[in-house]
Protein backbone atom coordinates (compact mmCIF):
# COMPACT_ATOMS: atom_id res chain seq x y z
CA UNK A 1 0.00 0.00 0.00
CA UNK A 2 1.29 3.50 -1.40
CA UNK A 3 -0.86 6.32 -0.75
CA UNK A 4 -3.92 6.81 1.36
CA UNK A 5 -6.48 9.56 1.12
CA UNK A 6 -8.21 11.15 4.15
CA UNK A 7 -11.39 12.96 3.12
CA UNK A 8 -12.37 15.64 5.76
CA UNK A 9 -15.38 17.97 6.11
CA UNK A 10 -13.20 19.59 8.98
CA UNK A 11 -15.80 17.51 11.59
CA UNK A 12 -15.07 16.22 14.69
CA UNK A 13 -16.22 12.67 12.40
CA UNK A 14 -13.28 13.63 10.12
CA UNK A 15 -10.76 14.31 12.95
CA UNK A 16 -11.00 10.49 14.02
CA UNK A 17 -11.04 9.56 10.19
CA UNK A 18 -7.89 11.67 9.89
CA UNK A 19 -5.87 10.02 13.03
CA UNK A 20 -7.10 6.53 12.02
CA UNK A 21 -5.44 6.68 8.20
CA UNK A 22 -2.47 8.55 9.78
CA UNK A 23 -1.90 5.68 12.10
CA UNK A 24 -2.46 3.08 9.37
CA UNK A 25 -0.15 5.67 6.84
CA UNK A 26 2.59 4.93 9.95
CA UNK A 27 2.10 0.97 9.89
CA UNK A 28 2.20 0.63 5.74
CA UNK A 29 4.89 4.00 5.63
CA UNK A 30 2.57 4.96 3.16
CA UNK A 31 1.90 8.57 1.59
CA UNK A 32 -1.27 10.19 3.05
CA UNK A 33 -3.12 12.72 1.45
CA UNK A 34 -5.73 14.86 3.35
CA UNK A 35 -8.72 15.96 1.15
CA UNK A 36 -11.24 18.91 1.66
CA UNK A 37 -14.16 19.31 -0.88
CA UNK A 38 -15.69 23.36 -0.68
CA UNK A 39 -19.12 22.78 -2.07
CA UNK A 40 -19.62 24.88 -5.42
CA UNK A 41 -22.87 25.85 -4.59
CA UNK A 42 -21.89 29.33 -2.83
CA UNK A 43 -20.62 32.48 -4.86
CA UNK A 44 -17.04 32.17 -6.30
CA UNK A 45 -15.96 35.06 -3.91
CA UNK A 46 -17.01 33.00 -0.88
CA UNK A 47 -15.67 29.19 -2.17
CA UNK A 48 -12.01 31.20 -2.71
CA UNK A 49 -12.34 32.87 0.58
CA UNK A 50 -12.96 29.08 1.94
CA UNK A 51 -10.58 27.32 -0.28
CA UNK A 52 -7.89 29.66 1.06
CA UNK A 53 -8.55 29.31 4.89
CA UNK A 54 -8.63 25.50 4.19
CA UNK A 55 -5.37 25.46 2.57
CA UNK A 56 -3.60 27.10 5.56
CA UNK A 57 -5.47 25.10 8.73
CA UNK A 58 -4.22 21.81 7.09
CA UNK A 59 -1.31 22.81 5.83
CA UNK A 60 0.01 23.88 9.04
CA UNK A 61 -2.07 20.48 10.23
CA UNK A 62 0.30 18.38 8.05
CA UNK A 63 2.98 19.90 8.55
CA UNK A 64 2.70 18.91 11.73
CA UNK A 65 1.71 15.14 11.07
CA UNK A 66 4.83 15.12 8.67
CA UNK A 67 7.47 16.52 11.20
CA UNK A 68 6.11 14.38 14.64
CA UNK A 69 5.54 10.90 12.32
CA UNK A 70 8.20 11.07 9.80
CA UNK A 71 5.15 10.82 7.21
CA UNK A 72 4.82 12.33 3.74
CA UNK A 73 1.55 14.02 4.14
CA UNK A 74 0.17 16.16 0.79
CA UNK A 75 -3.56 18.39 1.51
CA UNK A 76 -5.50 19.02 -1.57
CA UNK A 77 -8.30 21.72 -1.55
CA UNK A 78 -10.94 21.76 -4.52
CA UNK A 79 -14.05 23.06 -5.12
CA UNK A 80 -16.98 20.84 -6.77
CA UNK A 81 -19.37 18.12 -5.64
CA UNK A 82 -17.87 15.79 -3.16
CA UNK A 83 -18.52 12.72 -4.05
CA UNK A 84 -17.22 13.37 -7.46
CA UNK A 85 -13.82 15.37 -6.22
CA UNK A 86 -13.27 12.70 -4.11
CA UNK A 87 -13.37 10.21 -6.95
CA UNK A 88 -11.26 12.07 -9.52
CA UNK A 89 -8.80 13.15 -7.26
CA UNK A 90 -8.56 9.05 -5.89
CA UNK A 91 -7.82 8.15 -9.64
CA UNK A 92 -5.75 11.15 -9.64
CA UNK A 93 -3.35 10.40 -6.90
CA UNK A 94 -3.60 6.64 -7.31
CA UNK A 95 -4.78 6.17 -4.17
CA UNK A 96 -4.85 2.47 -2.38
CA UNK A 97 -7.38 3.57 0.66
CA UNK A 98 -10.25 5.62 0.97
CA UNK A 99 -10.58 7.04 4.86
CA UNK A 100 -13.50 8.52 5.47
CA UNK A 101 -15.55 9.52 8.82
CA UNK A 102 -19.19 8.10 9.71
CA UNK A 103 -21.74 10.48 8.05
CA UNK A 104 -23.89 12.58 10.82
CA UNK A 105 -27.02 10.87 11.19
CA UNK A 106 -30.58 11.90 9.99
CA UNK A 107 -33.51 9.91 10.25
CA UNK A 108 -35.50 11.79 8.00
CA UNK A 109 -32.78 13.09 5.46
CA UNK A 110 -31.62 9.73 5.53
CA UNK A 111 -34.68 8.38 4.02
CA UNK A 112 -33.99 10.91 0.83
CA UNK A 113 -30.78 10.63 0.36
CA UNK A 114 -27.50 9.14 -0.41
CA UNK A 115 -24.73 10.16 1.60
CA UNK A 116 -21.60 11.37 0.18
CA UNK A 117 -19.71 7.78 1.72
CA UNK A 118 -22.53 5.70 -0.11
CA UNK A 119 -21.90 7.69 -3.35
CA UNK A 120 -18.20 7.02 -3.03
CA UNK A 121 -18.81 3.38 -2.59
CA UNK A 122 -21.04 3.13 -5.73
CA UNK A 123 -18.33 4.39 -8.21
CA UNK A 124 -15.70 1.69 -6.87
CA UNK A 125 -13.01 4.02 -7.38
CA UNK A 126 -10.55 2.29 -4.52
CA UNK A 127 -11.34 0.73 -1.24
CA UNK A 128 -13.21 2.90 1.66
CA UNK A 129 -12.75 2.53 5.04
CA UNK A 130 -15.46 3.99 7.20
CA UNK A 131 -14.68 5.75 10.16
CA UNK A 132 -16.76 4.89 13.06
CA UNK A 133 -15.09 4.33 16.26
CA UNK A 134 -12.55 5.87 17.97
CA UNK A 135 -9.02 5.22 16.32
CA UNK A 136 -6.66 2.06 16.89
CA UNK A 137 -3.19 1.78 16.82
CA UNK A 138 -3.96 -1.99 15.38
CA UNK A 139 -6.97 -3.77 14.38
CA UNK A 140 -6.96 -6.52 16.84
CA UNK A 141 -10.59 -8.50 15.97
CA UNK A 142 -11.77 -8.12 12.09
CA UNK A 143 -14.56 -9.64 11.35
CA UNK A 144 -14.98 -10.84 7.30
CA UNK A 145 -18.67 -10.58 5.86
CA UNK A 146 -18.58 -13.41 3.23
CA UNK A 147 -20.55 -14.61 0.92
CA UNK A 148 -18.76 -17.52 -1.29
CA UNK A 149 -21.13 -17.38 -4.51
CA UNK A 150 -20.99 -13.94 -5.06
CA UNK A 151 -18.27 -12.43 -7.03
CA UNK A 152 -17.68 -9.44 -4.50
CA UNK A 153 -16.46 -11.80 -1.94
CA UNK A 154 -13.02 -12.10 -3.66
CA UNK A 155 -12.68 -8.75 -3.28
CA UNK A 156 -13.38 -8.62 -0.08
CA UNK A 157 -11.42 -12.04 0.99
CA UNK A 158 -8.34 -10.33 -0.52
CA UNK A 159 -8.19 -7.38 2.33
CA UNK A 160 -6.81 -9.92 4.46
CA UNK A 161 -3.81 -8.99 2.77
CA UNK A 162 -3.35 -5.54 3.70
CA UNK A 163 -0.28 -4.31 5.93
CA UNK A 164 -2.44 -3.34 8.69
CA UNK A 165 -4.09 -6.03 9.26
CA UNK A 166 -2.00 -8.67 9.29
CA UNK A 167 -1.82 -9.21 13.12
CA UNK A 168 -5.47 -9.18 12.73
CA UNK A 169 -7.68 -11.81 14.67
CA UNK A 170 -10.11 -12.82 12.00
CA UNK A 171 -13.64 -14.00 12.04
CA UNK A 172 -15.71 -15.03 9.05
CA UNK A 173 -19.37 -14.98 8.96
CA UNK A 174 -21.53 -16.53 6.52
CA UNK A 175 -25.23 -15.42 6.32
CA UNK A 176 -27.07 -18.12 4.32
CA UNK A 177 -31.01 -18.36 3.02
CA UNK A 178 -33.06 -20.83 2.92
CA UNK A 179 -35.32 -19.62 -0.23
CA UNK A 180 -38.17 -23.06 0.78
CA UNK A 181 -38.83 -22.40 4.23
CA UNK A 182 -41.59 -20.15 4.02
CA UNK A 183 -43.24 -22.19 1.22
CA UNK A 184 -42.91 -25.51 3.48
CA UNK A 185 -44.48 -23.59 6.25
CA UNK A 186 -47.22 -22.54 4.08
CA UNK A 187 -47.77 -26.19 2.85
CA UNK A 188 -48.04 -27.26 6.31
CA UNK A 189 -44.84 -29.67 5.98
CA UNK A 190 -43.89 -31.12 9.77
CA UNK A 191 -41.23 -29.09 11.27
CA UNK A 192 -38.83 -31.33 11.55
CA UNK A 193 -38.52 -32.16 7.85
CA UNK A 194 -38.20 -27.90 8.04
CA UNK A 195 -35.71 -28.28 10.15
CA UNK A 196 -33.94 -31.05 8.40
CA UNK A 197 -34.20 -28.34 5.35
CA UNK A 198 -32.03 -25.96 6.57
CA UNK A 199 -29.92 -27.71 8.11
CA UNK A 200 -28.99 -29.32 4.60
CA UNK A 201 -28.71 -26.00 3.46
CA UNK A 202 -26.35 -24.99 6.08
CA UNK A 203 -24.27 -27.37 5.39
CA UNK A 204 -24.18 -26.75 1.32
CA UNK A 205 -23.17 -23.07 2.59
CA UNK A 206 -20.42 -24.55 4.96
CA UNK A 207 -19.28 -26.38 2.37
CA UNK A 208 -19.12 -23.59 -0.45
CA UNK A 209 -17.50 -21.50 2.49
CA UNK A 210 -14.52 -24.19 3.30
CA UNK A 211 -13.98 -24.55 -0.94
CA UNK A 212 -14.26 -20.39 -1.71
CA UNK A 213 -11.15 -20.53 1.11
CA UNK A 214 -9.06 -23.15 0.08
CA UNK A 215 -9.33 -21.82 -3.37
CA UNK A 216 -7.98 -17.87 -1.76
CA UNK A 217 -5.10 -19.76 0.05
CA UNK A 218 -6.36 -19.09 3.47
CA UNK A 219 -4.25 -21.35 5.49
CA UNK A 220 -3.87 -19.39 8.44
CA UNK A 221 -6.41 -20.03 11.50
CA UNK A 222 -9.47 -18.37 11.40
CA UNK A 223 -10.70 -17.92 15.15
CA UNK A 224 -14.48 -18.41 14.32
CA UNK A 225 -16.66 -19.28 11.23
CA UNK A 226 -20.02 -19.32 11.48
CA UNK A 227 -23.25 -19.67 9.98
CA UNK A 228 -26.28 -17.93 10.78
CA UNK A 229 -29.86 -18.23 8.99
CA UNK A 230 -31.38 -14.51 8.24
CA UNK A 231 -30.70 -11.43 7.02
CA UNK A 232 -27.22 -10.51 6.56
CA UNK A 233 -27.56 -6.86 7.87
CA UNK A 234 -29.40 -8.04 11.29
CA UNK A 235 -26.29 -10.71 11.11
CA UNK A 236 -23.75 -8.47 10.51
CA UNK A 237 -24.53 -5.91 13.05
CA UNK A 238 -25.16 -8.68 16.02
CA UNK A 239 -22.04 -10.86 15.02
CA UNK A 240 -20.32 -7.44 15.17
CA UNK A 241 -21.44 -6.59 18.55
CA UNK A 242 -21.04 -9.60 20.22
CA UNK A 243 -17.46 -10.13 19.40
CA UNK A 244 -16.89 -6.85 19.83
CA UNK A 245 -14.96 -6.67 16.57
CA UNK A 246 -13.04 -3.28 15.44
CA UNK A 247 -13.84 -3.68 11.95
CA UNK A 248 -16.44 -5.26 9.71
CA UNK A 249 -14.95 -6.40 6.14
CA UNK A 250 -17.87 -6.49 2.98
CA UNK A 251 -17.04 -6.67 -0.80
CA UNK A 252 -19.22 -4.50 -3.00
CA UNK A 253 -19.94 -4.35 -7.36
CA UNK A 254 -19.10 -1.18 -9.16
CA UNK A 255 -22.40 0.69 -10.13
CA UNK A 256 -24.54 -2.03 -9.05
CA UNK A 257 -23.61 -1.28 -5.23
CA UNK A 258 -24.06 -4.26 -3.08
CA UNK A 259 -25.65 -7.33 -4.75
CA UNK A 260 -27.06 -10.82 -3.74
CA UNK A 261 -25.61 -10.89 -0.18
CA UNK A 262 -25.03 -7.09 -0.05
CA UNK A 263 -27.94 -5.25 -2.14
CA UNK A 264 -27.93 -1.19 -2.24
CA UNK A 265 -30.58 -1.60 0.40
CA UNK A 266 -28.30 -3.50 2.40
CA UNK A 267 -25.04 -1.75 1.85
CA UNK A 268 -27.05 1.68 3.40
CA UNK A 269 -28.30 -0.41 6.33
CA UNK A 270 -24.52 -2.02 6.94
CA UNK A 271 -23.11 1.35 6.76
CA UNK A 272 -25.79 3.05 9.03
CA UNK A 273 -26.54 0.52 11.83
CA UNK A 274 -23.36 -1.29 12.18
CA UNK A 275 -21.25 0.39 14.59
CA UNK A 276 -17.76 -0.85 14.11
CA UNK A 277 -15.53 0.62 11.45
CA UNK A 278 -16.51 -0.64 7.88
CA UNK A 279 -13.88 -2.15 5.23
CA UNK A 280 -15.78 -1.95 1.84
CA UNK A 281 -13.60 -3.15 -1.10
CA UNK A 282 -14.95 -3.16 -4.55
CA UNK A 283 -13.93 -5.35 -7.14
CA UNK A 284 -11.56 -3.86 -9.00
CA UNK A 285 -12.52 -2.70 -12.52
CA UNK A 286 -9.22 -4.38 -14.64
CA UNK A 287 -9.32 -1.07 -17.25
CA UNK A 288 -8.25 1.74 -14.54
CA UNK A 289 -5.68 3.29 -15.23
CA UNK A 290 -2.60 2.25 -13.30
CA UNK A 291 -4.03 -0.99 -11.60
CA UNK A 292 -2.59 -3.69 -13.42
CA UNK A 293 -4.18 -3.79 -16.76
CA UNK A 294 -2.58 -6.56 -17.25
CA UNK A 295 -3.96 -9.10 -14.93
CA UNK A 296 -6.15 -12.07 -15.67
CA UNK A 297 -9.92 -11.05 -15.15
CA UNK A 298 -10.22 -13.70 -12.80
CA UNK A 299 -8.19 -11.86 -10.63
CA UNK A 300 -10.08 -8.46 -10.32
CA UNK A 301 -9.02 -7.87 -6.97
CA UNK A 302 -7.03 -5.00 -5.64
CA UNK A 303 -3.13 -5.48 -5.20
CA UNK A 304 -2.63 -4.84 -1.64
CA UNK A 305 1.37 -4.70 -1.94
Amino acid sequence: MHTLMAATDLSSRSGKALHQAMLIALQCEARLVILHVVDERQPTELADRRISEVKTFLNASAADIGRLNGLEVDVIVRCGIPHLVIAETAREQAVDLIVMGAHQKDAWRDLFSKTTIEQVLRGGVAPVLLVNEDPVPLYRRVLFAIDAANPSARAAYAARNLPFLEAADISVLHAFWAPGKGKLRQAGVNPARIAQYVEETALEAATDLVSFLHQEGRHDPIEKIVFTEGEPVSAIREATARWRSQLAVIGIQRRTGLSRLLCPSSAKQILRQVSCDILAVPLKDSSSAGRDPAAPDRLRVWPYP
